[in-house]
């Protein structure tokens, strides 16, 4: 069946010179001989976005230079499976739609993915991996900027929204706009002893410095799978089937509330397989859509130790307030691999640094971990009733105004930064945050 999408025309198959492509599994899946389904990926679906990108122009700017996020909805192919198929392979064979579609656009235009089709999976790295390892809030994604050794630019980050059903995707949409920012969520961090490929234990230390809550509270590698928390839980790291678990652990055997912007992550191979179409015998972030997830990233394939979301890069960058796409490509090391980052690249869970470009009112009890300035002409109002908890470099300051509503709870555990500095309306004004030794 061809799928027709808003502006884009998705056919069941093409026939080249060299031989078919067809689109399998529900849709997902583009398979052809050799490097055909590359070349199906690039035709009918990457270059029909940079035209768009480069011929649409918005205040006298091309949208290739505007832009740096492309979000993918359900119905846009999920990978490409090349033949012979070989489900584990160290060279750009199997791949997903989505990292090719961040090459688009290169600098220089005699640079196109088909050029990267069988190389070795570590000659091309991502140059966004790792960015920020320091959580200082400064490398915020923007386009014609991260470029590897090779000249190969990450030029965009392409998330999906995507699910088993589409009302989970319209669940995962409604939640990723009005994520939980308490930092007062849990953070579930569930090693085994049996795998020894990962940080863990760098992911608990980074998060316990910003007070977030951690099942289990002091590190542990235990063979004990944690499925029960009485707290709803804002991220999720495991080895999924690796630790034991069967394959639909995610569905019936973890007992978790998930708060809105709750964010996944496992070492298992093939989480992103399908989105509801064939299981893979692994877990799926499909699954934990469905469960009321907000985001994730995993593989369409194999994609070996090196090619995994690396846990402990992504799990820190989110929790520090960048959002849920920038967190999990700072953990991807491979270009055009087999990554899938599914999420809103407008979701954060904490107010991480940066400069209010629009008026901004907050309410409940809200993480700040960087340093919001609010500019000349933009407003922040807290009001009645909130919390506001400083960590990390949090604080609040700016030639803006800020509105304080009352009965506002103002908690750092810093006392050097624990003042701030606005105005409310036409009068300077300082606040002072209790002493971290109160109780």
């Amino acid at each position: 069946m061809n799928i027709l999408t808003d502006g884009l025309f998705i056919p069941n198959s093409i026939i080249y010179p060299e031989g078919t492509v067809t689109v399998e599994q529900g849709g997902e899946d583009i398979r052809g001989e050799g490097n055909l389904g590359w070349r199906y990926a690039k035709d009918v679906i990457a270059d029909p976005i940079q035209n768009y990108l480069n011929t649409t122009y918005v205040n006298g700017q091309p949208l290739k230079d505007r832009i740096n996020y492309i979000v993918l909805c359900k119905g846009i192919p999920l990978k490409v499976r090349s033949f012979p198929f070989e489900w584990m392979t160290s060279n750009r064979r199997q791949v997903s739609v989505s990292a090719l579609l961040c090459l688009i656009n290169q600098p220089d235009p005699n640079k196109n993915f088909l050029q990267l089709y069988s190389t070795s999976m570590t000659s091309q790295l991502n140059p966004y991996f790792g960015a920020d390892i320091n959580n200082t809030m400064n490398y915020r994604f923007k386009s014609n900027h991260f470029v590897n050794g090779g000249g190969w630019y990450t030029q965009y980050l392409v998330s999906r929204l995507d699910g088993q059903f589409y009302s989970d995707v319209f669940g995962l949409i409604d939640r990723s706009a009005d994520p939980d920012y308490s930092g007062e969520k849990t953070c579930i961090i569930d090693d085994d002893s049996d795998p020894n490929y990962h940080h863990f234990d760098v992911v608990h230390q980074k998060l316990d410095a910003l007070s977030f809550s951690l099942n289990p509270e002091v590190f542990v590698i235990s063979q004990d799978w944690i499925t029960e928390d009485p707290n709803n839980v804002i991220g999720y790291v495991s080895h999924g089937v690796h630790a034991g678990m069967p394959w639909y652990y995610i569905l019936s055997i973890l007992q978790f509330n998930y708060a809105n912007g709750a964010n996944f992550l496992s070492w298992e191979s093939f989480n992103c397989w399908s989105f509801g179409v064939e299981e893979s015998g692994h877990g799926h972030l499909s699954h934990f859509i469905y469960k009321g997830g907000s985001g994730g990233s995993g593989t369409v394939y194999e994609p070996y130790t090196t090619g995994v979301t690396q846990e402990y890069n992504t799990s820190p960058a989110y929790a520090m307030g960048y959002s849920i796409v920038d967190a999990h490509f700072q953990g991807i090391f491979l270009n055009a691999w087999q990554n899938c980052v599914v999420g809103d690249p407008l979701t954060t869970i904490a107010w991480g640094k940066q400069t209010l470009t629009e008026n901004k009112t907050l309410s409940g009890t809200n993480l700040v971990t960087g340093e919001v300035t609010i500019p000349t002409g933009k407003t922040m109002t807290i009001q009645n009733n909130s919390t506001i908890k400083f960590r990390h470099l949090g604080f609040i300051t700016g030639s803006g105004v800020l509105n304080i509503g009352s009965n506002v709870t103002i908690n750092t555990n810093s006392w050097s930064r624990s003042v701030l500095l606005c105005n409310s309306a036409n009068n300077p004004r300082l606040v002072w945050a209790a002493h971290p030794s109160f109780s």
